[in-house]
């Protein structure tokens, strides 16, 4: 059975104690399709159902719903960010699906400078061999409908970490920048903007 690597007592020192730095994300993505406008909902439970209503008020093809999991105190929960993107466009949920975790697994293995995979139906991974946990690091999930299709996407933030800390030193001087977090979700975006643009576009 698999494991998911759940120590957060790590050498490179606490996750985090903040929350997602706004500013810094939309910086990342100004003027690119994706994450434009950053709709954050920090204290909704069913981000889905918020960004079927922005869909439906007219939120353009783009849009971001967004929150995330602050730790308080010395007690880390599981940090997450957590985004749903709105898409207005007609295409096979299997496909998007498929892109949107490629798109992360490709950032991801220039972020850990180690390969990852996408297994099932989507879960973007690190494996570590047999004996070792694997490190879960995105679930995608995707909702189609007519012209219109939601892209889930959950960031294991705590495990994408703990896979960059797995010695005295990061994976890679990424996890050094103090904006980590906010870039690879930026570099996820804009990955995906250009594989959906370059398969379903042209």
């Amino acid at each position: 059975m698999e494991r998911t690597h759940d120590d957060h007592s790590l050498p490179g020192g606490a996750l985090t104690d903040t929350r997602l730095n706004l500013k810094a994300l939309r910086l990342a993505t100004h003027g690119w399709n994706l994450g434009n406008p950053l709709i954050y909902k920090p204290a909704v439970s069913d981000l889905c159902a918020v960004a079927r209503e922005l869909a439906n008020a007219g939120s353009p093809s783009g849009a971001l719903a967004l929150n995330d999991t602050q730790m308080v105190g010395d007690v880390q929960q599981h940090a997450e960010a957590h985004g749903v993107l709105i898409l207005r466009l007609a295409a096979p949920s299997a496909r998007v699906g498929l892109l949107a975790a490629r798109s992360v697994a490709e950032v991801a293995e220039a972020a850990l400078g180690r390969a990852c995979a996408v297994q099932g139906r989507w879960d973007v991974v690190l494996p570590t061999g047999d004996e070792q946990p694997t490190y879960s690091l995105c679930r995608v999930s995707v909702e189609a409908r007519e012209d219109l299709t939601l892209v889930e996407l959950r960031f294991a933030l705590d495990q994408l970490w703990a896979a960059a800390w797995q010695g005295a030193q990061p994976a890679t001087e990424f996890f050094a920048r103090a904006d980590w977090r906010e870039v690879f979700l930026a570099r996820t975006l804009h990955t995906l903007d250009g594989r959906l643009h370059a398969a379903l576009v042209a």
